[in-house]
């Protein structure tokens, strides 16, 4: 810069170095962020780097704002309204489904244009409207032939799609069709693990369908039988050499103990977990926190659920239930 003020990618990566790179400092990486911008404005990348450190603050109306003046720019429509619909989720999930729309007319490829579909679906679990979310992953389902995808790739899109079934029925009660979905994608998950010949890939997923079936048993309520599974678990994965091989089993034992009235057992697994960073887990570690009475932690962790703004699956499960502890629902 010293050298060429009108330099933009130093202003680029300085504005992300201040916005991922510990020590943050957000006000700097808006300050770079803001004079790339002002040297391309005609360029849809430098109006969503500024959009993404609006987001970074939990600016979501900026964000999104920002994002819309990306896709004006008109330099990559599919990633500004993509990035726009997913700052909208958290805001205005009606105008978070326009703008994927836009991005699934602007997408150039199958994998472009599947992608905001699942966005869509999320849109509705935020607004806590399971129906709507299931039909949209039923659309998904029964449209699935129209993506032109290769054998194994369909079977990969159905395998995510159940998934999903999953995720949304287990979280409303319907542990049937939870079950359901479950036993399908396995079916579909050991056939492809078996066709890749390789061990290592059908064990590993023999072992994630016993996480997901214990998860099932938690959210039925079966602590114990949920306990007993968690425990096969554990023995199977005890041969790895991963540092994070017992988090699954430690975040699900925490689950487990806190929902059945004992949040310090809880609390010990959940602190046992290598990575922190799923941020579902994390919500519950909060609840387990303030029945553990620890108030002030359980308030860090649910301000940081609150304020995660990174959509997924996952988070569709939590975030208004942080915000609803924070007093800001």
């Amino acid at each position: 810069i010293e050298k060429d003020k009108n330099y933009s990618s130093a202003y680029d990566n300085l504005a992300g170095s201040y916005m991922f790179a510990d020590p943050k400092n957000y006000e700097m990486a808006e300050e770079y962020a803001s004079k790339a911008l002002s040297l391309n404005k005609k360029e849809s990348y430098y109006h969503v780097l500024l959009g993404d450190v609006y987001r970074a603050q939990n600016k979501l109306q900026k964000a999104a704002e920002k994002y819309d003046d990306a896709y004006e720019a008109g330099t990559n429509n599919f990633y500004s309204a993509a990035k726009a619909g997913h700052a909208y989720t958290f805001i205005n999930p009606t105008e978070a489904r326009k703008r994927f729309d836009q991005a699934i007319n602007d997408s150039k490829n199958s994998d472009q244009k599947i992608g905001p579909e699942y966005a869509k679906v999320y849109t509705y679990l935020h607004e806590n409207d399971f129906n709507k979310g299931h039909s949209q992953l039923l659309k998904l389902k029964n449209n699935i032939d129209s993506y032109g995808f290769t054998d194994e790739k369909k079977q990969e899109e159905i395998s995510e799609i159940l998934w999903h079934e999953y995720f949304v029925m287990s979280h409303s009660g319907q542990f049937d069709a939870a079950k359901t979905a479950l036993e399908e994608k396995k079916g579909i998950d050991i056939a492809m693990a078996k066709r890749s010949k390789n061990e290592r890939a059908v064990k590993n997923t023999e072992s994630d369908f016993l996480w997901r079936e214990s998860h099932l048993e938690i959210m039925k309520g079966n602590y114990d039988g949920a306990k007993r599974k968690l425990a096969e678990l554990k023995e199977m994965v005890s041969s790895e050499n991963n540092p994070q091989k017992y988090d699954g089993y430690h975040n699900l034992m925490g689950m487990t103990n806190l929902m059945s009235g004992n949040a310090e057992k809880g609390v010990e697994h959940f602190e046992k977990v290598v990575n922190q960073s799923n941020i579902y887990f994390q919500y519950h570690k909060g609840l387990a926190y303030k029945e553990f009475r620890n108030l002030d932690k359980a308030k860090e962790i649910f301000q940081s659920v609150a304020t995660h703004n990174f959509n997924g699956l996952n988070y569709t499960a939590v975030r208004n239930k942080a915000l609803k502890e924070l007093g800001k629902d």
